[in-house]
């Protein structure tokens, strides 16, 4: 093969990939116009009432009657799957060694199939978009044991004082979603 040849062989393939990435990567400066733009409805607006949402449901946990939101981390929920970079929380939840937890089942969910609850301890989050955080992983993590009702999981807050993040994962026959709350354990 000659010097022309081989320099052709390899440089035809980088030219077009280094096309295909600046054709693809925009201006990152450039914002949207948004201005004139609603949300497409999901399921969209005309499909039949009887389609399932894309969009994994919220939940709240409950203990010593204060009640939060939970948020909404990692999930495959319908045809599409989201990836968080660590558990996500909007609220934090004032508890004690011994409480327990009641985390809702979303409301109109399949039946729950399997649940897992561990926590561990906070480090420093990311701070996103409405006030919700995510929480890298921590060393110290525990297996939370769980009761798994009809409407709502039950946890046994089995955890020394400290601030604490509780990720709780349930997985139904349409998918799976991680929920967490921040805990004040005292």
């Amino acid at each position: 093969m000659t010097l022309r040849a081989r320099f052709l062989a390899l440089a035809g393939p980088i030219f077009l990939s280094a096309a295909l990435v600046a054709g693809c990567s925009g201006d990152s400066n450039a914002s949207p116009d948004m201005s004139n733009a609603t949300r497409t409805p999901n399921p969209p607006a005309g499909a039949p009432s009887g389609l399932p949402s894309d969009d994994a449901p919220g939940t709240t946990a409950t203990a010593n009657g204060a009640t939060v939101d939970m948020g909404i981390g990692t999930h495959c929920w319908i045809r599409m799957c989201v990836d968080m970079i660590g558990p996500i929380t909007k609220a934090t939840l004032n508890v004690a060694h011994g409480d327990i937890i009641e985390v809702a089942v979303p409301q109109g969910a399949p039946a729950l199939r399997e649940v897992s609850a561990i926590a561990f301890r906070a480090s420093t989050p990311t701070e996103l978009d409405a006030g919700a955080k995510a929480w890298p992983l921590g060393a110290d993590s525990r297996d939370l044991s769980t009761g798994l009702g009809a409407t709502k999981v039950e946890l046994d807050v089995d955890l020394p004082p400290g601030t604490w993040i509780l990720s709780v994962g349930m997985y139904f026959a349409q998918g799976d979603i991680s929920y967490g709350v921040v805990l004040e354990v005292r």
